[in-house]
């Protein structure tokens, strides 16, 4: 999906959702005409915040995920904070394509972005990839201590195109049955997805903004978070193999296709007593697991 496209639905669905609750409270305490004669007057007075979870729509835009997560306003998109991107609107640079080759003795990964979409998928050879097309921004990897680690950086602002084509993206091929100690993959603005037969011990997946889904992964202590998307994890083996904790403040909660709870607030989704922990969270989203067998 197109950055754009992704901005414009969440500020859609956060702004109907903060209008839709107000709404409602208002109404039921037959407030409307007041209220509408009170803001008629005082308008220019007003400034306010409104805080759905982790995201605050205030007179400043809208913020998500916290001072080091997405600042939204009528300047542009900002993605982690001070020290993180700016983008603006311009022109975009010229896409840019860094390759790793076969990489060995690879143990653990880490990889730490502001924006981009990651993926890991099944390859012949361990290995990664990333591209991006924003100016005044770069994409970087190396190796210590058999830990592949991906970062991100950027200085003066970072600009997109006429249409927001942003293409920032991770790719990292993996053989099959290969064996990670520790995977962590997390983006603020960008989907995630893990669709490959290996195993690992602890997995941290997590984006402010876009979805997650993971397939085929086995892992000790597996953990998927969206501050303003979907999560959907399919799991190798059967529910009995399985501890799970699931929360959404607004979506369903599924659980192999039977919904569990949905609405808004605190919804949680506890089950199971195997060995296996799955926990995943959504602030605004809906949440699916689903077991092979």
């Amino acid at each position: 999906m197109k950055r754009g496209i992704k901005i414009c639905l969440a500020l859609a669905g956060t702004l109907f959702a903060l209008g839709l609750t107000l709404n409602l409270v208002g109404t039921a305490m037959g407030g409307r005409r007041e209220s509408n004669r009170y803001f008629e007057d005082r308008w220019e007075e007003i400034s306010y915040d409104r805080e759905w979870g982790p995201i605050l729509v205030g007179s400043d835009g809208i913020h998500i995920g916290g001072e080091n997560g997405i600042h939204v306003d009528s300047g542009g998109v900002s993605i982690g904070g001070d020290s993180g991107i700016h983008v603006g609107h311009g022109d975009a640079g010229e896409k840019q394509v860094l390759e790793s080759g076969k990489l060995e003795g690879i143990t653990s990964v880490e990889v730490d972005v502001d924006c981009g979409d990651l993926r890991l998928q099944k390859g012949e050879e361990f290995a990664v990839s990333l591209g991006w097309n924003l100016r005044n921004y770069t994409m970087r990897y190396w190796v210590e201590d058999g830990v592949l680690k991906v970062e991100d950086e950027s200085w003066g602002g970072g600009k997109w195109g006429d249409n927001f084509n942003v293409e920032c993206k991770m790719i990292l091929t993996v053989p099959a049955e290969w064996a990670l100690d520790v995977l962590r993959l997390s983006t603020e603005f960008g989907d995630i997805e893990v669709d490959v037969d290996i195993t690992a011990g602890e997995v941290d997946l997590s984006t402010s903004m876009g979805d997650v889904v993971c397939r085929s992964l086995q892992a000790r202590d597996l953990e998927a978070k969206s501050d303003m998307g979907d999560v959907v994890i399919h799991l190798p083996g059967e529910q009995e193999e399985y501890t799970w904790d699931l929360e959404t403040s607004m979506g369903t909660l599924t659980v192999d296709g039977q919904t569990q709870n949905s609405g808004m607030g605190d919804i949680t989704a506890l089950g199971g007593d195997g060995p296996n922990y799955v926990e995943a969270e959504a602030a605004m989203g809906d949440i699916q697991i689903h077991f092979s067998k």
